[in-house]
């Protein structure tokens, strides 16, 4: 991929709203007082739902072989972005491998049938927990990616009318 120039219509499809289908994976339980030994727990979590854009800022500073995707979560609006490589997935279908900094998340995303497979691990803690019930949890999650409607920004001269208008009430001083 080195040798060809960056399609940028690989993109064409974004922004997109990804909805995951199963999410599942293990949650740190809360030790008992004293105990040294953490223990994980096979938990159901709740699927997300996410938004993929390219973030063409940083794509115009990076060499051709790496993209960026701003991930937005749509559950608390929280946006990190993703700097992706390229790969190759099953029957030669184009994809990309996503990272986030520091490695947290991790994206596998099919551009041509628009699935998705994203792990992350994360830390958990309430501010008034102990240091005996804060955790970790890892989770894997599948889904599906569609096209959405980009937002169109116009020129603010364009949204409101600036020009000014006699009023009647000049008209009828006169």
């Amino acid at each position: 991929m080195a040798d060809e120039a960056r399609d940028d219509s690989d993109f064409s499809w974004l922004p997109a709203r990804c909805v995951a289908i199963q999410t599942i994976g293990l949650h740190d339980k809360p030790e008992e007082l004293g105990s040294e030994v953490e223990q994980f727990e096979a938990t159901r979590f709740v699927e997300s739902e996410f938004i993929l854009r390219e973030n063409q800022t940083l794509a115009l500073l990076s060499d051709p072989d790496t993209y960026y995707l701003s991930f937005q979560d749509t559950s608390t609006n929280a946006v990190f972005e993703l700097t992706c490589r390229p790969i190759k997935g099953r029957d030669n279908q184009a994809g990309l491998s996503c990272l986030n900094q520091p490695p947290q998340d991790i994206l596998m995303l099919n551009r041509e049938s628009k699935r998705f497979t994203r792990a992350a691990v994360g830390n958990w803690t309430f501010s008034t927990a102990s240091d005996l019930q804060t955790g970790a949890s890892l989770f894997i999650e599948h889904g599906q990616c569609n096209s959405i409607e980009p937002v169109e920004y116009k020129p603010l001269d364009q949204l409101v009318d600036l020009s000014v208008e006699e009023s009647s009430t000049d008209s009828e001083a006169e």
